[in-house]
């Protein structure tokens, strides 16, 4: 129905502000260099171009290795952010609707649990002690993601990510354990590596990046 269109469109333009908040914080640079491995996702030689454009800043980096990032600290933001404070502009009651009797609202909002289960914010937590100076953005990440959660769940009427596809939410509880694991080596090692430069701990970090995204399931 039109009356859908017009509500996602007001959807789309809210999480769009969101989203681009978020990116015009002075210090998402900092929390994205220090919270992600991304110097080492340079090595991997990810795609046919190089990782980023021009100077190589974070407005300069290509699609592959933003998303790539994001998922390997577990925040996985470039799926989800924004969407909770877009969703607060329609009613729960026609979000709901929408979900019930409009397949592509339903795609929608099936692929959002997907992600957000994917997530954790326990884990990306350990991510961002590595960045104090910029807690703040981690904050506002938490918080967004939250809020999105909630509403997901008010528009399924489930307090579960995915209660409607079972085999892939056991798949997705069956696998992160073991990326869990992995992102706690993560985080020490890049402690380590801050203070001291070893081929072996960094071969191993190469390790687990490639090993997070086989459990994430998710490159970008």
């Amino acid at each position: 129905e039109r009356r859908w269109v017009d509500e996602m469109e007001k959807v789309s333009e809210r999480s769009y502000t969101a989203y681009r908040k978020l990116m015009e914080c002075r210090l998402l640079p900092v929390y994205f260099g220090e919270t992600t491995p991304l110097r080492y996702i340079h090595s991997l030689n990810m795609g046919t171009r190089p990782a980023a454009r021009g100077e190589g800043g974070i407005r300069d980096l290509r699609a592959i290795p933003w998303v790539f990032s994001w998922t390997q600290n577990r925040h996985l933001i470039s799926g989800w952010y924004g969407a909770g404070y877009g969703f607060s502009s329609v009613p729960t009651y026609r979000l709901s609707e929408m979900s019930r009797r409009w397949d592509f609202f339903r795609s929608l909002i099936d692929m959002l649990c997907m992600t957000l289960a994917k997530a954790d914010m326990e884990v990306a937590s350990l991510y961002s002690a590595l960045s104090p100076s910029s807690r703040s953005v981690f904050n506002e990440i938490r918080k967004e993601y939250r809020r999105t959660v909630r509403t997901v769940s008010r528009i399924t009427g489930s307090g579960v990510l995915l209660a409607g596809n079972r085999t892939l939410r056991e798949s997705i509880a069956l696998r992160n354990p073991y990326v869990d694991v992995l992102n706690r080596v993560q985080v020490e090692l890049e402690r380590r590596l801050r203070s001291e430069r070893d081929a072996e701990l960094e071969r191993i970090m190469l390790l687990t990046i490639k090993g997070i995204a086989y459990g994430m399931r998710n490159t970008g």
